[in-house]
C-alpha cells in the first residue's frame, strides 16, 4: 500500500533513478493494454540522458525495481496510491540498448 500523509517519503540503499510512464487514465473497471515495445511506440520512455551518458559503452548493474502507482494532486504533489485503490497484478518492463543505425 502506498503511504499516507503529508510528507510521505521512500528511502532506498544505494544509487536510484525514477522513470515515470507516461499518464495512463482509469476508470472503474476498466481495463489497460499498452504493450507495444516497437521502436517509436508512442508508450516507450526513454531513460535520462544523464543515465544514457554516464553508462555508454558501458554495462549497467541493476539490482532491482520498485513499481508504484502514483497520482499527481491538484498542486502538483505526487502522492503513492494504496493498491485498493486499483487493482493491478501485470507489469512489464523492457530495458534494451540503444538502437544501432545501419550504415
Amino acid at each position: 500500500n502506498g503511504l499516507r500523509g503529508p510528507n510521505q517519503q521512500a528511502s532506498y540503499r544505494g544509487e536510484y533513478f525514477d522513470v515515470y510512464s507516461k499518464p495512463i487514465r482509469t476508470r472503474y473497471g476498466d481495463v489497460v493494454n499498452v504493450f507495444n515495445y516497437e521502436k517509436n511506440a508512442s508508450t516507450m520512455v526513454p531513460l535520462h540522458p544523464e543515465i544514457v551518458a554516464r553508462f555508454q559503452g558501458k554495462v549497467m548493474a541493476i539490482t532491482g525495481f520498485e513499481t508504484n502507482i502514483v497520482e499527481i494532486d491538484a498542486d502538483g504533489i505526487e502522492k503513492l496510491v494504496p493498491c485498493t485503490a486499483m487493482y493491478n497484478h501485470h507489469w512489464s518492463h523492457l530495458l534494451s540498448r540503444p538502437q544501432r543505425e545501419s550504415v
